[in-house]
């Protein structure tokens, strides 16, 4: 597929950004895509036109050969250098033809053209590089936590399946990245392989809210010990530790425990926010009904301002 101008067809300046081009070519996607335009042909070549005009504009490097040489540059088999050589350059958007697809006469009635080389030999195939691949694997909050390996059996076209290990670095995110390099498609005509691009999926923990660098943990306590104060020993990722819990705690309350969250990308951690749950026991006995019961309790402070 051709264009006469593509900057053009995407209704952009020809000094346009990575974001005008985006943004244009959103909106007329939107506006031409065959599913809101069904047996319309006019759009639907239209859609087809937008499309490949953008797919070669907001790669820069095929942006650069058209801005130069127009859709000739595009070409499988163009060799710019020889181009610069013997016919120059012409702004992409001009007519087929020109200086870039120019004939000449090299002798003893043979003919040859821009893209063939001398002697009607085809210029050699430029290097491509090869196709970037997806994959993605799930890991749990403490292997999230310290870093882990996962074998991957990666498959590529024409060859047999090889098995790569992966190493998932400490305090990884929830969607976070991890690039292989030169794992992807294979290049093509010289050019460097591809690369392994793996989304990381931090699975739910049943007791730590991941939030950043920081966790959240709500821990269950009794009255006695909200009400006198106690000592408490909490897991943590770095191993258990002992809460003081101070006398006259509320359900809600909640404490820091710094340095016991998360890895950061400083070499630091980030902290672990404690929450207090209060339980009330739903099996008491008699007697510790009865001793509640006698015991003058008063109002709860800050009951008598509520107001509505």
């Amino acid at each position: 597929m051709t264009s006469s101008d593509y900057y053009a067809d995407l209704g952009v300046s020809r000094g346009a950004s990575e974001s005008e081009l985006k943004r244009a070519f959103r909106k007329l996607a939107r506006k031409l895509h065959p599913d809101r335009n069904p047996d319309d042909a006019a759009a639907e070549d239209r859609f087809k036109r937008v499309s490949h005009a953008y797919d070669v504009l907001s790669d820069p490097e095929r942006r650069k050969l058209y801005d130069e040489f127009g859709d000739q540059g595009l070409r499988d088999g163009f060799d710019p250098d020889m181009q610069r050589r013997y016919g120059g350059g012409f702004g992409g958007g001009m007519p087929r033809g020109g200086p870039a697809g120019f004939d000449f006469d090299i002798g003893d009635g043979l003919r040859g053209n821009g893209f063939e080389g001398f002697f009607g030999r085809r210029a050699p195939k430029r290097p491509t590089r090869g196709q970037e691949l997806q994959a993605s694997v799930s890991v749990s909050l403490a292997e999230a936590f310290s870093g882990c390996t996962r074998e991957l059996s990666l498959s590529r076209t024409g060859e047999d399946a090889t098995t790569l290990k992966v190493k998932i670095p400490a305090g990884v995110a929830d969607q976070g990245k991890v690039r292989l390099r030169g794992q992807g498609g294979r290049g093509q005509h010289g050019g460097p392989d591809g690369d392994l691009l793996m989304t990381v999926h931090v699975n739910p923990h049943p007791h730590f809210k991941r939030r950043g660098d920081e966790l959240e943990l709500e821990l269950p306590v009794n009255v006695r010990e909200a009400l006198l104060g106690s000592k408490i020993t909490v897991p943590t990722p770095h191993g258990e530790v002992t809460l003081n819990v101070p006398p006259g705690s509320q359900g809600g309350g909640r404490m820091r425990l710094r340095g016991k969250g998360m890895p950061r990308r400083d070499g630091g951690f980030g902290d672990l926010l404690v929450t207090l749950r209060v339980r009330v026991p739903t099996d008491a006995s008699r007697e510790l009904l009865d001793a509640v019961d006698a015991i003058d309790w008063g109002p709860p402070a800050g009951r008598d301002d509520l107001t509505f």
